[in-house]
């Protein structure tokens, strides 16, 4: 499931400095998480845990075949489209699939996002998101199951593509591996938010945001020190 035909490494400067930021961001929201934590957060937990697994079950018992495969360069096209690349087409089969673009020398430091694309946009958490605001903006745990149904669609379809024969992943500057931990890093930093808006509502993502800024803070003034 190639974003290009051309077979070429991506992943500049703009790639690794984004792999690091987002290893650097899931750990400090990690760590956040356990701030939240209380009996409120417990039964919320319960709901996000629920919609996940239904999500994950809903994915794997009818995202098969060629409807797998269109989300996947669904998810290419789309990333390439926000980042201002004209497409040339799209290829669907049972189980492999092509999409093509073209772009420029602004826009190709976004192809390495685009060619990993499959593996960490929220195509099906948005329409959930977007789904829960209209009928449970009031009932916030059952507005987690509902974006927790789709959040976690997505996250069975970002893993379960992940495979050393995926040029997707094996070109990447660095190789697969460098790829995966982009993937990881990326999903881990979706899930540590979601998780803190499930456990106190917009207060959690409050606490990850302060927390992460304390940290960046404290980093500078330590090496400004040396």
């Amino acid at each position: 499931m190639n974003s290009t035909k051309k077979k070429q490494t991506t992943g500049g400067i703009p790639f690794f400095i984004s792999l690091f930021s987002l290893l650097f961001i899931a750990a400090m929201n990690i760590r956040a998480l356990n701030y939240l934590w209380d009996n409120i957060a417990y039964t919320n937990f319960l709901y996000a845990a629920s919609g996940l697994s239904i999500g994950m079950w809903f994915a794997l018992i009818f995202f098969q075949g060629h409807l797998s495969v269109f989300f996947h360069e669904l998810k290419h096209s789309i990333v390439s489209n926000l980042a201002g690349n004209r497409s040339k087409g799209m290829k669907i089969k049972r189980d492999t699939g092509l999409f093509s673009y073209e772009y420029t020398r602004q826009s190709a430091k976004y192809n390495a996002l685009i060619a990993l694309a499959p593996y960490f946009f929220p195509l099906f958490s948005i329409p959930a998101l977007l789904v829960g605001l209209v009928f449970f903006i009031e009932n916030h745990q059952h507005l987690v199951l509902v974006l927790a149904i789709g959040f976690g669609c997505d996250l069975f379809m970002n893993i379960r593509d992940i495979s050393p024969v995926q040029t997707d992943i094996t070109n990447i500057t660095g190789g697969y591996y460098v790829g995966v931990l982009f993937i990881v890093a990326f999903n881990l930093v979706l899930l540590t938010y979601f998780m803190a808006w499930s456990f106190q509502e917009v207060f959690g993502l409050k606490v990850l945001f302060a927390y992460l800024w304390e940290m960046i803070v404290r980093l500078v003034w330590h090496y400004r020190r040396l």
